[in-house]
């Protein structure tokens, strides 16, 4: 779960950016993008920035981690399963 925190502090970091670029029509920022910015401006960036990436940012990480859990339980399945042959067959010797 360190990684959806991780996802979380990037995009609390990213937002004030992408709203001030989706302010600007989806274009990159100039250098010294938010030098003169007031702080209600920022804080209106980061609300507009957190509001278009958060959802596919949370469907993204549940995707990745489903993929992941499956994989891991899928290893674990064949190795409790040859543990289980092996013993059956030690059993029956």
């Amino acid at each position: 779960m360190n990684s959806l925190y991780s996802l979380r502090a990037l995009l609390t970091a990213l937002a004030p950016l992408v709203g001030a670029e989706a302010a600007l029509g989806n274009r990159a920022v100039s250098e010294g993008w938010a030098k003169d910015a007031k702080k209600e401006k920022i804080t209106e960036w980061s609300t507009k920035g957190a509001a278009i990436v958060d959802e596919e940012l949370r469907t993204i990480f549940q995707r990745e981690y489903e993929t992941e859990y499956n994989e891991k339980m899928r290893r674990v399945s064949l190795l409790l399963g040859s543990a289980n042959l092996r013993n059956s067959s030690a059993t029956r010797a």
